[in-house]
């Protein structure tokens, strides 16, 4: 059977306390409110990801995601956040809408190379 996912993000709000507090208030509501099959996804800015990630791991149907992450492994890339340092977070989602624009960097790379490779 299919599993329900609802997940969601609080942008770029909130500080390091207020996010593991609203955190915490998503958890005690997923265990009051939520019955059936549903999982709960919640994308957090990366300086919530380890601790919120701790959090959840005794919690049922809580799981942690980023915002985003960059389509780059490693480098010289100020800001960004790779897919592996996302997952050493305890991690295991990426809010959708935001990579799809990683998926739309990487699309038009490669069919400026393919171009590229058909001229030759």
């Amino acid at each position: 059977m299919r599993k329900n996912i609802v997940a969601g993000n609080w942008k770029m709000n909130m500080d390091y306390e207020q996010g593991i507090s609203l955190f915490s208030e998503i958890v005690n509501m997923v265990k009051d409110e939520v019955i059936g099959n549903q999982e709960i996804v919640v994308c957090s800015p990366f300086i919530h990801l380890a601790a919120i990630s701790k959090l959840s791991a005794h919690t049922n149907n809580v799981s942690i995601g980023a915002q985003t992450i960059n389509q780059h492994e490693s480098g010289a890339y100020t800001g960004e956040i790779s897919a592996s340092q996302v997952k050493s977070t305890g991690a295991e989602y990426c809010d959708f809408r935001a990579f799809q624009s990683v998926v739309l960097i990487l699309v038009k790379q490669m069919s400026y190379w393919l171009r590229k490779l058909m001229r030759l």
